[in-house]
């Protein structure tokens, strides 16, 4: 009896220390679920944050992209053709020689094959106006633009023929109209014209295209000949000068979190100082001032062959609405850059520029009150476009672009918390490529089309990443619905 008692209270102790252990390993298990379930509930807010919402991302809705400007019509007027004598036809005789005189631009050896199956045979003095019209066409293929071959008066004597070409070149340039904040760069391009022999469709181009590109201007040419030298013409710069501009719209391209209408407001100044400068600000605003960016941005031109300096600072502050209403969010975004771009060549059919940036990128995220991402990127940017115009009336513009992140000027740092991407680098590297091509239809429709892709060597934080929706690539869906470190 003795003994079953003392098994018994052997069995309790047993039993009651099970108990014990069970209640400590219910405990344990249940902070480690409250655990858990804390961490997933901040990782569920974060994942359920739409691209459109997202610091970073915000700013990718508002950039304005850059289309194709390029066309094929000339901007140099074909020289006129010599006027053939009434009984050209008529006038034969055996030709010996051709005695070219006036280029400098072609040998002898380079115009011979305009006329060197006629050499010893009968010609007509028609014949003769077709040789020159033939080195008319070649120089104006090659660019000479105001370049002519033309038949001087002559006496034709033992079948010698004398054929005169004319370099073109512009001996002066006159302004007229209204120049404005714009009429110092614009003398200085004029001056880049005068003297230039023979003058080519590229110089010609060039300078009176960079004058279009200055803000607030308008510039036509007009070509008439010289009164005081033979052979020269008179380059006239029509102008004209637009100050202020200023615009507003509405639209519906927001999103569901920060209401669908988005209302902007703009005004730019054009060489108000006198420096062919242009200042831009402009306000955006959506939904119930659920979302409001401000940007800045000043250019200055550098020289006289086109080189631009720009600087642009933007911020963003949002509180989203709809399915992020009960998370509280805030959030807020800055970013300044500056970039400095050169047009290498710059003509109607084709231009090519290269720019490089640098950019400083600070974004903040809260959710609950409490901090839930913090982005710092500093961002170096070289790149090219080209902008061409095609044979079938086609406008093509292609750019490309490496971006480096820097580990400079307090960079997040890899691994830190608060990354709005737990993988993602600040010191990334990633190539981006675009085409847009244009192409008239009738009247004044025309069809735009374009593809663009990035490629990412690293994991990426969000405001780096390749999003898909908004305005320009998926208009169905709400800006940065889907992202990535690389897509197309």
């Amino acid at each position: 009896m003795e003994d079953l008692q003392a098994s018994l209270t052997v069995m309790r102790k047993q039993i009651l220390g099970c108990l014990i252990v069970s209640r400590l390993l219910r405990s344990v298990f249940a902070a480690l679920f409250l655990l858990l379930l804390t961490g997933q509930e901040k990782l569920l807010a974060q994942q359920a944050v739409p691209g459109s919402a997202e610091p970073g991302r915000i700013e990718k809705r508002f950039e304005q992209p850059a289309l194709p400007k390029s066309v094929m019509e000339p901007v140099v007027p074909e020289p006129a053709e010599q006027v053939k004598p009434e009984e050209a036809e008529k006038i034969k005789f055996t030709l010996s020689t051709v005695v070219i005189d006036g280029s400098t631009v072609y040998s002898e050896n380079d115009l011979k094959p305009f006329y060197e199956d006629m050499l010893g045979k009968e010609i007509s003095l028609a014949d003769v106006y077709k040789i020159a019209e033939k080195i008319t066409a070649k120089y104006g293929n090659d660019g000479y633009a105001l370049s002519r071959a033309v038949v001087p008066a002559q006496r034709i004597r033992e079948g010698i023929i004398k054929i005169t070409v004319i370099e073109g070149f512009i001996d002066k340039v006159l302004i007229e109209g209204d120049a404005g904040g714009n009429a110092d760069l614009i003398r200085a391009y004029a001056d880049k014209i005068v003297g230039v022999k023979p003058l080519t469709a590229n110089v010609l181009e060039r300078y009176l295209l960079l004058a279009n590109d200055l803000p607030g201007a308008s510039v036509k040419s007009v070509i008439k000949p010289s009164e005081a030298n033979h052979g020269a013409s008179t380059l006239v710069f029509v102008t004209e000068y637009k100050p202020v501009g200023a615009s507003a719209s509405i639209d519906n391209r927001g999103s569901r979190t920060s209401g669908p209408l988005e209302e902007t407001f703009g005004v730019s100044g054009n060489a108000l100082l006198g420096l062919s400068e242009k200042t831009d600000l402009r306000f955006i605003r959506a939904g119930n001032n659920e979302l409001r960016y401000w940007t800045l941005s000043h250019q200055e031109m550098l020289g006289s062959e086109g080189t631009k300096l720009s600087l642009s600072a933007n911020r963003s502050r949002s509180t989203p609405g709809y399915n992020l209403k009960n998370l509280e969010m805030r959030s807020r975004g800055f970013t300044g850059e500056i970039n400095l771009s050169h047009p290498f060549i710059r003509t109607r059919a084709s231009s090519l520029s290269v720019h490089t940036a640098l950019a400083y990128k600070n974004t903040l995220s809260q959710q609950l009150h409490e901090t839930s991402s913090e982005d710092r990127l500093r961002v170096f940017k070289f790149g090219a476009s080209y902008d061409y115009a095609d044979p079938w009336g086609g406008s093509n513009l292609i750019s490309a672009d490496m971006h480096k992140g820097l580990n400079v000027m307090s960079a997040t740092e890899r691994g830190r918390d608060l990354l709005s991407r737990s993988l993602g680098r600040s010191d990334f590297l990633k190539f981006t490529a675009d085409y847009t091509r244009t192409q008239p239809l009738w009247d004044q429709f025309s069809l735009l089309a374009g593809v663009t892709g990035q490629k990412s060597a690293h994991n990426l934080l969000a405001g780096e990443e390749f999003g898909f929706g908004g305005s320009s690539f998926g208009r169905a869906y709400d800006s940065s619905e889907i992202t990535g470190d690389s897509g197309i």
